[in-house]
């Protein structure tokens, strides 16, 4: 049996696994080079719960808000509009929108609280941190290439030639930013993390120091952390 695609069915599928694909590949990427610095493991604990910081998880914020923006705007366009109907476009705001709202909670509701020295901590995984990661940014791609879309599809008497290069323009700003970001954040936030919180306040010694040597002072795990 032969499955034949209509237009908008190759865009929609472009825009939801190109960009997963993408996602996944960005943060295997990364996870590699840490492997290298940091011998980080997927199953390496970390401590703090994943949560969300308008002041710094600027890329989920900025998803809701687009999210919320694109879905507004594709109540105005046609649903006969090409290459995606009002329907598709508010579909995929839709979704991404979510996926930016799941990826923290995923993180959390996987993780467990574990008692050192009569505290409490919220305990992950680097594995569990990454599949976030990979959603958060996911979410984020997603969803400026469903905003593109939108741009493109609106009515040239609203949506000119210049006004839709100028948008183009500062969505590939805005991705090469994320990218950016993500890049440093990962092992920024994997690094601190990953700090034991069995001896708060310690460093562990490094191998060949003398037995009195003193230890430095370690950064300790935030009770909480942002993605993205």
């Amino acid at each position: 049996m032969t499955i034949i695609l209509s237009d908008a069915q190759i865009v929609v599928n472009g825009v939801v696994f190109l960009t997963l694909l993408f996602a996944i590949i960005t943060t295997t990427a990364r996870y590699r080079t840490l492997r290298r610095n940091l011998e980080e493991r997927l199953r390496t604990p970390m401590i703090g719960a994943a949560g969300w910081d308008i002041s710094k998880s600027w890329a989920s914020t900025f998803t809701a808000f687009f999210a919320l923006l694109g879905t507004f705007l594709s109540m105005n366009i046609p649903n006969s509009t090409e290459p995606l109907s009002s329907t598709q476009f508010a579909f995929l705001n839709f979704m991404f929108g979510a996926i930016v709202i799941i990826a923290p909670l995923l993180y959390n509701a996987t993780a467990k609280q574990i008692k050192v020295n009569g505290q409490t901590f919220i305990q992950g995984y680097v594995g569990t941190f990454l599949l976030a990661t990979t959603l958060t940014m996911w979410a984020v791609i997603g969803e400026l290439w469903s905003i593109f879309f939108i741009v493109v599809s609106m009515d040239p008497a609203i949506s000119t030639l210049g006004v839709k290069i100028i948008f183009t323009l500062l969505l590939l700003i805005a991705w090469v930013l994320m990218l950016w970001r993500a890049w440093f954040m990962i092992e920024e936030t994997i690094s601190a993390q990953t700090q034991s919180p069995f001896m708060p306040g310690m460093a562990p010694m490094p191998p060949g120091a003398p037995a009195d040597a003193a230890p430095e002072p370690a950064r300790q795990p935030a009770p909480s952390w942002s993605l993205l």
